[in-house]
């Protein structure tokens, strides 16, 4: 069965303090624009820069507002704000998102998207593992962990095998963007988000093993910070779309662990009553709860 996509594409590239790497990028782009036997543009998000890139790029013979744009903000917003006014001003049906620092390979997007426009998949993410597993022990630092707890927490409530929980490097349509867009978070957990939310609406999602280089310049991330933001976020996302996956878990650890005491106080001690009354109680609480939010989601989508 032939796709029924259109083969029409917007690259949007969130861009803050790059200046060791923006000007190799442009040409990158340049190219990539001038070879396209499609329909392309490249919306560039400057995040309030307070090195040089600004000034590389409105200096920049690349950047011609018709193929190549840039939107300049006067204040960092963030990542995920960056990449949404792009979306915003983007023209065509589908979206790809990448960074400016040159660690993804945006010099094969042309081959990344026709294997997109050729797939029945809603988005196809570019895959890191096989990179960051290739070292296992240098892997093991605290950024690294955090990446795959939170993969394997996300894996978990959405009941999905997700590879690569936040790579910045993927192809979507228009048409899930829009569904999702309402509850994306404005910093860097926008991709793990979109990821949770993309699998919870039941779209089509599809990895791509890509080659991840070391970046220039300073990473963005503050690792303990995001980590929390991560998980916080996932769960809600998880709760906005798909509620009992969070309460129904939680209501048999409650039940079953109040049952456990109670038998321990039969047979064993009289000592845990109480205990396992509250947790029974509990337990039927946290079902109650997800029920209601299940109510309101259905009414959610009615409207």
């Amino acid at each position: 069965m032939i796709s029924s996509k259109n083969k029409n594409l917007s690259i949007v590239i969130p861009v803050y303090n790059e200046e060791a790497s923006i000007a190799d990028t442009l040409k990158i782009f340049q190219k990539l624009v001038l070879s396209s036997d499609f329909e392309i543009e490249v919306l560039l998000v400057n995040d309030g820069s307070t090195d040089k890139t600004k000034s590389i790029l409105e200096n920049s013979k690349e950047i011609d507002q018709k193929k190549i744009k840039l939107i300049n903000q006067k204040n960092n917003s963030g990542y995920g704000s960056s990449i949404k006014l792009g979306l915003k001003n983007a023209a065509f049906d589908n979206y790809l998102i990448t960074d400016a620092d040159n660690t993804y390979p945006n010099e094969d997007i042309l081959n990344f998207s026709n294997n997109f426009f050729k797939s029945k998949s809603d988005m196809i993410i570019g895959d890191r593992t096989k990179v960051f597993y290739k070292n296992f022990f240098t892997y093991l630092t605290p950024k690294n962990i955090g990446r795959e707890i939170i993969r394997i927490f996300s894996s978990v409530l959405t009941n999905y095998n997700i590879k690569d929980i936040n790579s910045g490097y993927r192809i979507f349509t228009k048409k899930l963007y829009s569904e999702c867009s309402d509850f994306l978070p404005n910093g860097f957990s926008l991709t793990s988000s979109i990821t949770c939310l993309a699998i919870n609406y039941n779209y089509t999602i599809e990895y791509k093993e890509i080659p991840y280089r070391k970046r220039k310049g300073k990473s963005k991330i503050k690792p303990i910070k995001d980590f929390l933001n991560f998980i916080n976020l996932i769960t809600r996302m998880i709760i906005f779309t798909k509620p009992l996956r969070v309460f129904l878990p939680i209501f048999l650890f409650l039940f079953l662990s109040g049952i456990s005491l109670m038998f321990l106080r039969i047979f064993y001690t009289k000592q845990f009553f109480g205990t396992s009354v509250t947790l029974i109680i509990l337990s039927f609480l946290f079902i109650f709860f997800g029920y209601v939010f299940e109510l309101l989601l259905l009414i959610y989508k009615k409207k």
